[in-house]
C-alpha cells in the first residue's frame, strides 16, 4: 500500500466562474453611478455651505486669526534678527 493512502484528501477549491459580461457591465455601471452620486452630493454641499453667511463669517474670522498669528510671528522673527544684528555691531 502506498503512503498516500493514509493522507486525507485535500479540500477541493470551489468552482469560481468569471462574471458574465452583463454582470460585469452592471457592476461597472453601479460603481460609476456611486462615484457620480458622491460628486453631485459634494457639489451640492459645497454650494450650500459656500453661500451660508454663518460659514462665511467663521471662515473670515479664522482667516483673520491666522493672519494675526502670521504677523506676530513675522514681527518676532524680525525683532530677533534685529537683536542679533545689533549684538554683532556692538
Amino acid at each position: 500500500m502506498p503512503a498516500d493512502a493514509d493522507r486525507p484528501e485535500a479540500p477541493r477549491r470551489p468552482d469560481i466562474r468569471p462574471l458574465s459580461r452583463t454582470a460585469s457591465r452592471l457592476l461597472v455601471v453601479a460603481a460609476l453611478l456611486g462615484v457620480l452620486g458622491t460628486a453631485v452630493a459634494s457639489v451640492l454641499l459645497l454650494r450650500h455651505y459656500a453661500t451660508d453667511p454663518r460659514v462665511l463669517e467663521q471662515v473670515e474670522d479664522a482667516r483673520a486669526r491666522l493672519q494675526a498669528r502670521a504677523d506676530s510671528a513675522a514681527a518676532a522673527a524680525d525683532s530677533t534678527a534685529a537683536g542679533r544684528d545689533s549684538s554683532r555691531v556692538e
